[in-house]
Order: C-alpha cells, then structure tokens, then sequence
C-alpha cells in the first residue's frame, strides 16, 4: 500500500496588476450553488427575504429593513454609486452576522438574499457559500482570513484594493489542464467588484494538500494554476531570498486558534489580479523548501508536483539498461552504459546496438503519466569523440537524422526522446541528454533524474578491444572468375574471449586485377562469425578482412589462387634489389622479348614494396603499361590497374597479377627487337600516404649478369631511351616477373 501523508502546506503569493478583466467563472463548485439569471429582485421580494433569513420579529430585520429602503431611495434618486455602496454595507452586516450564528436562514437561503440584494443594486456579484465569502474594502488593514475550515490561508496587506470587493473561495471539483500530478486541496478563489479592479499589493495564500504520498519530495510541489476557465496551465515558480513567502498555515498541526480567525473574518483584503501576477509557494514547518513562478489569471488552484521523472533507457527496457533505480517508475544513472550493464561496452567495429541505443522517458512522478511534446537536447561533451542524431522510430522502425554533435528530439506519446550514436575507435564515448520545458511540460517544471538528482542524463559506453581469425575459406584453388566454393569466414571475439556480435567487416580483394567480393562490409552474428563473397582472378589473389574501425593488426588475409590454363613462358624469380616506381629523379621500366608465334601473352605477375610508415597496411592503385612496336616510344597495347595492400617495408615484395584486357600475341621475326620486344612501365594511380613505392628486381645486381635462361627481362633507365634506342641502354637483365600466356 502507498503511504500518503496526512497534509501539507503549499504557499502563493500574488502581486496586483490594475484594470484588468476579470475571468467568468464556467465551472462548477462544491459549494452552495445561488440563484443566477435575469435579476427579478424587488423591494418587497428582499423584505421578504430578509425576514426569512433574519427570523420575523428578529432585532436584527428592522435594521436591515432599513437599510434596504435607503438603497431603494438612491435608486430611485438616480443615484447608483451611492445604493451600491449601501448593498455592500447591507451584504457586510448579513455576513458578520452569519458569522456570529445570528441568523435564522439556511446558508443557501443567506446566499440567495445576498445575490439577490447586488442584483437590486445593480452588480454582477455571486457567492455560493457565505461562510467562504468576505468583503474587502480600501482602507483594511494588514490581515489573515481562514477559510474551508482553515484548510486555507489567505494574507494581505493593507489597503489591498481601490474599490469594495467581494472574495470567494470554493472547493473545485475538476482538475487542472495538465498531465502533471495534482494532488487534493482543489480550491477556486474569485475576486468581484463593480469596476472590475485588481490588487494594490501583494497577497499570500496557502492551501492543504491531502494524500500525498512519501515517495514525494515535498518541496517539489507547487501551486499548479488554471489560467483560464477552460483550458491553459501554469505553476508558481520558486521564491528567491529577495522575495521570500512567508506562509499562513501550518497543516501538520491544530488548526489556527478560533480567535485568531474571529479577528480576522469581517474584514479581509482583496484577492488576485487576473492579469501578469506574480505567484510563489512554498512548504511550513518541517517540509521546508519552496519554488516560485507566474499567474495570468485567478481561477482554481492545486497542489502539483513541479518536478519530473528524467529518466535514461534504452528502447523502452530500462531494466536491462540501467544499473541503479530511481525511487519512481523509470530509472536513470550519471553512468548509463556502466560496467555492470549489458550495454556498457561495445566491441570495436560494431555500432551501438539497437537496443542499446540512449532513450529517455519524462513521465510524473507519482501517476507515472508519459509527457508528449518536451523537447530535449543532445550533446557530445567536448571530452568524447563520436556523434549522434535525431532518432524517429522509438517504438518501431528506426530512423537516424543527420549525424553531428548534436541533436534535437521531442518526446513522443509515450514520453520518449532517442538518439542514433556512431562510435568508432577504442575508447570511452559519452552523449548528454537535457530536456527543457515545451509540450506537456509548463514552465516552472524541475526535470529530475532520479538517481542523481541531477537535470540530465548522462551515457556512456566504452569500445573494447576484439581478436579475429579465420574459421573458413584460405588458401583455395578455382578456375579464375569463380565464386570460391567455400566462403571466406572470420571469427571475432570480445575482450572477453567470447563471440562479438553485430561487429563490422570490411573486406577487401588484393593483387589482382580480376578479383572482387560482393558482400562487404558484413556483421558478425550472434557466433560472431561473419563471411563474404569472393570472386577470384587468375593468378594470384589476396582478400583482406578487417575489424571496422580497430587497429590495422586486428585484420586477417585470405589467399587463393584463380586457374586460367596458361603456362610461364617468362620466369625471373625475386631477388635483393629494389628500383623506384614514382621516383620522378629515376625512372625505370623494364622490356621482355615478345611471345613467339602462336602464343598469347596474357598475365604478368609483379613484386612490391613501399617506403612508407612501417606497419600501416594502405592500399595503392598501381597500373602496368604495356607498349609493343617502337620499345618504349611505341603505341600503348594495353593498362591494367591492380589494388595493392602493402605495409611500409620496402622489402615486403608484395605479389599482384595483372590480367592484360588486351593479350598480347605472337609474331614471327626476333621477338627482342624494338618491333616485337613488349615494353613495360608502372605507373602509381593511387598513393593515400605518399611514400615511395618500389618494384622487385630480380636476381641480378646491376649490370650485364646472366640470369637463367627462363628469365629473359631487361630493366633500363627511361632517361636512357631516344628514336635511336627505343628500348634504352641496359640498366639490369633481371626483374622479378611471372609472364603465363597459352
């Protein structure tokens, strides 16, 4: 069962604003409801009335009596200011002496004659209930009156009016237009006089509030305020130390002592300005506290509570997101995503899940209901790297917005507001969530979290290292063009040594011109295995598959090799030297004799390296131009480009096969003359890190060595080659090459 306090004490003050209209009371009061309608009062109808509330033959009616006749004189002397200044007087006596237990009558019957004698004198003045109504003149003194059996305390100061006025107040029976909790003590206070004036100072109110309950933060509530008589909401704002509230009840306690309130019931002062006033309230005695703000308009008042739940979740499953509940509903930590949370950490390479995705609820404290509308702000701290955006689709199909450091929700109709995350490298990311008043949420509203007390939520997740390996896929054969038969699979596993789902691949076909995968990146499942699709070139082929995101090491290569049904017709193995590609101070090339008659040059295999940073796997496109006829000044045959992987070790001799779109074929005559000799020069297409990248020699050192009969390659110096020596001056007779042809 929930606990509820007994009551408590809730405080508004209220500075006047003149000439301001009054509200029109459309809602219904508990209190006694008085005759309304055309006024149809006559002299003789409030003789009668008089004896009926005074008792026939009572002292009191001849008084009264003639009172009534004097208003009647003016009246019918065209003299309405005086005969209203007579049925206020005449009103004033009627209510001291129900006051005093002097009349006869029944409180409807004391309200329908004091209705009844301001319509007579042409007022548009109505009570209900004349124990909860009191008139309020110029020249009052500083007073407290008490009403609804002192459950509230209204203060004023002196002279708190222009003009007489007549004060009410009555039990309200509705509730006010929001979704903020509101809890009993429902009261509608209206102020009336004759030329619709306001307050001259400042008038403090309290109220008693029934059935709140303990897990309530007392000095959260205030005073919620219907600004209008159907709809509009605002509640009062805290009171600062220049402008204290000082209050007039003390609920937790006896009610004020009965001469206390004698003192102060026939003359009380004015009530509310209904326009641009300002309002305050504020906890007594041990509840402490308070909270301040504005009222545009005087109609019913309430306990509400000013403070909401801002709490963090993920998806709607707060409780498998968050660590530490809040005394409420929803829940929310300064640390989300912590180390006891399934969503705290994320392996490199993989996005925020899902279902780990921040989401915010703000919701009432006590009701729990969901507030619409509010909008809240996201940020990344200066601290943390990542980005965020706007997220739609909290509870279904999920969309992202533009990607940023910020973001800017609204909370849909089940109070939630989310976001979209990109993290990336290992580390700690943190994104802020901050709500302000909008929607559901009037201003004055404190937005809490439950945990910390704080007026924000805070996530974190932390990117955790991971380990890859193959599972599946290395070292095949298959005719060159094919999908390998068996997919290329890796395993990834957390820092944990556990399988990471949701991490991404990405994959990459290296050292050949003909190769590609179809599927990249991939995700890991829940075995955290991922796979992909690789057709292969003839020759040789590398395919790379790597961590998103992670460390270049965390990375693992597949080789395969792609069947053509050619045979080496050229072979100069690898040896220790080195020659510049995109060395504009020594540029080489290199010339084989051209194939005999009747067979096709048709792949090339090179060796590389790069002078670059060590250990930092980048991707260059190399191209190999292929001339015949002229040597090195003869028409261009064929290009072909291949993406090569290479680490920065000049001596890495990364193999690529180049597959030549325009075969060469074989002729008659001496295949190493200038017309049949096939040049070749490479040349750097791509180089994202600028280092210098180096082709592989071959066996022989510079000069005129005498390789193996199956190499036959000669590499020169471009500088050397003219009309008269078009394949140049030799330079070396080995570069470490593979020619296949058929």
């Amino acid at each position: 069962m929930r606990r509820t306090r007994i009551a408590a004490a809730f405080l508004l003050a209220i500075v006047a604003s003149a000439c301001a209209d009054l509200p029109t009371d459309s809602r219904q009061t508990s209190g006694i409801i008085a005759n309304s309608g055309t006024c149809t009062a006559t002299l003789s109808s409030l003789l009668a009335q008089a004896d009926t509330v005074f008792g026939a033959g009572a002292p009191n009616v001849n008084s009264v009596v003639g009172k009534l006749n004097n208003l009647d004189h003016h009246l019918n002397n065209n003299n309405p200011a005086e005969a209203k200044n007579r049925a206020f007087e005449i009103v004033a006596f009627v209510l001291q002496k129900e006051r005093e237990n002097d009349l006869a009558g029944t409180a409807e019957e004391i309200a329908r004659f004091v209705n009844a004698i301001y319509c007579y004198a042409g007022l548009d003045i109505t009570i209900s209930d004349p124990a909860n109504s009191w008139l309020i003149y110029p020249s009052d003194s500083a007073q407290i009156v008490y009403g609804l059996d002192s459950t509230t305390g209204i203060s004023f100061p002196g002279t708190p009016v222009g003009e007489p006025s007549m004060l009410t107040v009555e039990p309200f029976n509705g509730t006010l237009n929001t979704v903020l909790d509101q809890f009993p003590g429902f009261i509608y206070i209206r102020l009336q006089n004759a030329g619709n004036t306001g307050l001259t100072g400042r008038v403090t109110i309290s109220v008693c509030a029934t059935g709140v309950p303990e897990s309530v933060n007392l000095s959260d509530l205030r005073l919620g305020h219907g600004i209008n008589d159907n709809a509009g909401f605002e509640i009062t704002p805290l009171p600062t130390a220049a402008d204290p509230v000082e209050p007039t009840l003390d609920c937790d306690t006896s009610a004020p002592s009965l001469s206390l309130a004698a003192r102060m019931v026939n003359r009380v002062a004015s009530l509310l300005s209904p326009r641009s006033a300002q309002a305050s309230a504020t906890m007594i005695r041990r509840f402490g506290g308070g909270v301040s703000g504005t009222a545009n308009e005087f109609s019913p008042f309430a306990p509400v509570d000013g403070a909401l739940s801002f709490g963090g979740g993920v998806s709607g499953t707060a409780n498998e997101f968050i660590r530490t509940p809040s005394l409420l509903l929803e829940e929310g930590t300064t640390e989300v995503m912590s180390s006891l949370d399934p969503c705290s950490t994320t392996s490199v390479g993989a996005d925020v899940p899902t279902e780990c995705l921040p989401v915010v609820t703000i919701q009432t404290r006590t009701v729990g209901t969901k507030l619409e509308g509010v909008p809240v702000d996201w940020y990344v701290p200066a601290t943390s790297g990542g980005t965020i955006a706007a997220r739609s689709g909290i509870d279904s199909q999920i969309s992202c917005g533009t990607f940023g450091r910020t973001a800017s929700t609204v909370t849909t109709d089940k109070g939630n507001a989310g976001v979209c995350w990109n993290v990336s490298t290992l580390g700690t990311y943190t994104v802020v969530a901050k709500a302000r008043v909008g929607g559901d949420a009037p201003e004055g509203v404190r937005f809490v979290n439950g945990a910390t007390g704080a007026d924000s939520v805070i996530f974190t997740v932390t990117v955790t290292p991971v380990t890859i390996s193959i599972v599946a896929g290395n070292n095949q054969t298959a005719p060159a063009g094919s999908l390998l038969p068996i997919a290329p699979t890796v395993r990834v596993l957390d820092a944990n040594g556990q399988p990471a789902a949701n991490v991404l691949i990405d994959w990459a076909a290296f050292g050949n011109s003909d190769a590609s995968v179809s599927a990249t990146p991939t995700r890991t499942n829940s075995s955290g295995e991922a796979w992909t699709n690789w057709t292969i070139g003839a020759g040789y082929n590398e395919l790379r598959a790597m961590v998103r995101n992670a460390p270049d090491t965390v990375a693992v290569y597949f080789t395969a090799s792609g069947s053509s049904g050619t045979t080496s017709i050229n072979s100069c193995p690898i040896g220790g030297g080195r020659d510049p590609i995109n060395d504009p101070s020594r540029p080489y090339g290199f010339w084989v004799p051209g194939p005999a008659n009747g067979i096709t040059m048709r792949e090339v295999d090179l060796y590389f390296g790069a002078s670059g940073k060590a250990n930092a796997p980048t991707t260059y496109q190399i191209a190999l131009i292929t001339r015949r006829g002229g040597g090195f000044l003869g028409s261009v045959v064929d290009t072909t480009i291949v993406p090569v992987e290479l680490r920065g070790n000049a001596s890495e001799n990364k193999r690529a096969t180049f597959r030549l779109r325009n075969p060469i074929v074989g002729r008659t005559g001496n295949a190493s003359s200038s017309a049949n000799a096939v040049a070749m020069r490479l040349v750097v297409i791509s180089n994202p890190d600028g280092a210098t990248l180096n082709f592989n020699t071959g066996p022989c050192p510079l000069g005129n060595c005498k390789p193996d009969r199956e190499c036959t390659a000669t590499e020169v110096n471009l500088n050397s080659v003219t009309t008269s020596k078009p394949l140049g001056d030799v330079f070396r007779r080995s570069v470490g090459i593979q020619i296949r042809g058929n």
